[in-house]
């Protein structure tokens, strides 16, 4: 993620090495999987696909959608 999502790039004027910014614009809710963040991440989203999934590329591994999940939760 943070390589387009960092304070130098901020990519969609996101950067996720910042947590406060990403709590005051509302794309991390702590304790809340439903979060932008964790959506755009998530294939099993039902709206996964009308999100602009993240990343571009293509799904994360699952561990790796579960920690971030843990991490969120």
């Amino acid at each position: 993620c943070m390589q387009c999502h960092d304070s130098t790039k901020k990519e969609g004027q996101l950067d996720i090495s910042n947590y406060d910014e990403m709590i005051s614009r509302g794309v991390l809710v702590p304790g809340s999987s439903a979060s932008r963040m964790f959506r755009r991440i998530n294939p099993l989203d039902p709206n996964w696909a009308n999100l602009q999934p993240m990343p571009r590329t293509g799904p994360m591994e699952d561990a790796y959608i579960r920690a971030v999940q843990a991490w969120i939760e």
